[in-house]
């Protein structure tokens, strides 16, 4: 067996196929002829690591030479996961990997001080909100988010006093261009010294995320005071 020196992954999940079908068969067209033109160099591998090259190439290159992209993607999706390229030794061997449709999870998370009042001087409680979402490299859009994790992480200690927080709300959006999304909470702060309870105020911010991750947030200086 030669080594191996190129993949072609072919990554098919989507949230939303109906905007990016243009985009996933024009990568796909990109590299398929990579296969059928070089047959003697690719093996077509299926989901559990077997090679149906013959078969794949023998049910699939008349539409191929027919240039029906879209029948031959339908094809391939849920059969083939990868084109491994093999060479012989005494080639020059140039390694790649070509990757059209692939998926990573990026973050948008910022650590805010939500200020409040305390003996007429202001305190900050450290509130962190994270949103994950994915995003498509290939076509550099987000497909996919979920909703925001929001955690008091430290206030000043001390009179014996506990600081509480309650999320009032939580809500991530995708802007429609696909390239941005938002991630937004609003908390209630809550102090408590003994039996008694004081409410310190509502407080919103929000993150922003974009192909590459945090862009930006609100308040943009990170401070955060009650409504």
């Amino acid at each position: 067996m030669y080594p191996l020196i190129s993949k072609i992954l072919i990554y098919w999940k989507s949230t939303k196929p109906t905007e990016i079908e243009n985009l996933k068969l024009q990568n796909f067209t990109s590299y398929i002829g990579l296969f059928f033109e070089n047959p003697d160099e690719y093996d077509a591998i299926n989901m559990v690591g077997e090679d149906i090259s013959a078969e794949y190439y023998d049910n699939n290159i008349a539409y191929y030479k027919a240039g029906d992209y879209r029948t031959l993607m339908k094809n391939t999706e849920g059969l083939v996961s990868s084109f491994d390229c093999f060479t012989n030794e005494n080639k020059n061997k140039q390694t790649s990997e070509i990757v059209p449709y692939s998926t990573v999870t990026r973050s948008a998370a910022k650590n805010f001080a939500c200020m409040y009042t305390k003996i007429a001087s202001y305190n900050e409680a450290t509130v962190r909100v994270s949103g994950s979402y994915q995003v498509d490299l290939a076509n550099s859009i987000i497909t996919s988010a979920s909703q925001p994790t929001v955690t008091l992480i430290d206030y000043p200690h001390g009179d014996l006093e506990i600081i509480t927080m309650s999320v009032i709300s939580r809500g991530c959006d995708i802007q429609s261009s696909q390239s941005s999304v938002i991630f937004s909470t609003v908390v209630d702060l809550y102090s408590h010294t003994g039996d008694n309870v004081l409410y310190y105020g509502r407080y919103a911010m929000s993150t922003t995320g974009n192909s590459s991750g945090l862009v930006s947030f609100t308040p943009s200086n990170g401070y955060v005071f009650p409504n």
